[in-house]
């Protein structure tokens, strides 16, 4: 008995003809690459922004060094007669010294390049000592200050001397720190032999009043052996700092403002020395403000050499008119992030309101 064949028509329904096979094989691809190109996309913006988390890294601790060490400013004030040989009232009195303002003001007797943005100098209990004999004094008083530099890393110690010319040195902004060891405060002895404070002294010139930190040995000490370099850098990159002191506003005047202390951004617990005449002279008289608004614009690193490399300098990207008046801080911040957006450079603004713990603000004169 032979057996019967299967038709071949039994088969027919039970394969793909070419064309279903190249049909599939183009859907699948269609999917394949929509899924790759997500893939890309998606790998891409998360590696932008960790990327631009690690740019902006340095920058952001050097912020966080500026609020911290700030808010813990102190003048140690007390109440004491006007003049000691012949007194006739009492007036808040204190050694030590608070100044923030343009560096083009606070710096000019330090024998920097250009003066950029603002610039912070104070006292307060660091520990910090370069002697052995002082390390254990945690709580010892030390001048501090924060500025902008714009000079080249053998200019300002940085560059290790091993590397000889193997490196080209570079320019760079740069957010200083300003760090006076306890054993070398300069403070207590103003020069000319004027008492310490200036207690009993009614005016006293701008550079004898701020000679403690603006001087040719801001950033290094030549005076001992070795050098002491006072002045560190903290981070590269940062273009703008702008410190804005603020108190209270009086109620029932509509028209004060919390930056009326100093409108200019300049603050002096000394002017009352140097400048008399100033309105805010008398009521900043050995006063710490309440707040300080710290601002700080940062560029990347990528971007900073970019800018460099065809022809610009990133020390004269903030305008010389910005950040002159407390009144327009809003809209010059606007202009120069606009600006570096236009340029297309990648930055970073950091801002806060510092509370500093020791200001006992008092209108009484």
């Amino acid at each position: 008995m032979n057996p019967v064949s299967p038709s071949p028509s039994c088969y027919r329904g039970a394969a793909f003809t070419l064309v279903e096979v190249l049909l599939s094989i183009t859907v699948l691809s269609l999917i394949m690459t929509l899924l790759v190109n997500t893939l890309t996309v998606t790998q891409r913006v998360y590696t932008g922004a960790q990327s631009r988390v690690e740019q902006f890294r340095e920058a952001r601790v050097a912020f966080e060094s500026i609020t911290r060490r700030l808010s813990q400013a102190t003048l140690n004030t007390y109440w004491d007669y006007n003049d000691p040989n012949a007194p006739t009232r009492y007036v808040r009195q204190s050694e030590l010294h608070f100044i923030c303002g343009p560096s083009a003001t606070l710096l000019n007797q330090s024998g920097l390049g250009p003066k950029l943005g603002h610039a912070v100098f104070f006292q307060a209990p660091m520990g910090v000592a370069d002697d052995q004999t002082y390390r254990e004094l945690n709580s010892s008083l030390n001048s501090w200050g924060f500025y902008l530099s714009f000079e080249e890393d053998t200019q300002l110690g940085t560059k290790p001397s091993f590397l000889g010319t193997r490196l080209n040195p570079r320019r760079r902004c740069r957010l200083m720190e300003f760090r006076q060891p306890t054993e070398r405060l300069q403070v207590y002895a103003p020069p000319g032999g004027a008492p310490s404070g200036f207690k009993g002294m009614n005016t006293a010139p701008f550079a004898a009043t701020t000679a403690w930190y603006n001087n040719p040995e801001l950033v290094r000490d030549t005076s001992v052996t070795p050098a002491l370099l006072q002045s560190r850098p903290l981070a590269e990159n940062v273009i703008a700092l702008v410190f804005s002191p603020r108190s209270p506003v009086p109620s029932g005047i509509s028209s004060a403002k919390d930056h009326d202390i100093a409108p200019d951004y300049s603050y002096d617990s000394r002017r009352f020395l140097s400048d008399p005449a100033s309105p805010v002279a008398s009521v900043s008289r050995h006063q710490l403000p309440p707040t300080v608004q710290v601002t700080m614009v940062a560029l990347d690193e990528a971007s900073a050499s970019r800018y460099e490399r065809e022809g610009g300098s990133t020390a004269e990207l903030v305008n010389a008119v910005w950040f002159k008046e407390a009144t327009q801080y809003e809209a010059d911040l606007q202009a120069l992030t606009a600006r570096l957006s236009s340029l297309k450079l990648d930055h970073q603004v950091f801002t806060t309101t510092v509370s500093i713990r020791s200001a006992k603000w008092s209108t009484n004169r």
